[in-house]
């Protein structure tokens, strides 16, 4: 993922060596890059939880439709 390589150069690299171009973009973008992909990550929850909910409803109307029958 995105995440992991910026994680990676900024780990395997001292700051303090960096140019001041490096410097900024890794303090700029590292913490709202990993808030966006938690945000992406709950996106897909919460859809999943949407579908498993259809499911069930969809499951639960079946069984009443072939009960009333």
């Amino acid at each position: 993922m995105v995440i992991d390589l910026i994680f990676s150069i900024s780990n395997s690299q001292d700051l303090k060596k960096m140019n001041t171009e490096g410097q900024v973009f890794l303090c700029a973008f590292k913490i709202p890059l990993s808030y966006f992909f938690l945000y992406l990550l709950h996106f897909e929850t919460l859809i999943f939880v949407q579908m498993a909910i259809n499911t069930r409803e969809a499951f639960i109307w079946y069984l009443n439709t072939w009960t009333m029958i």
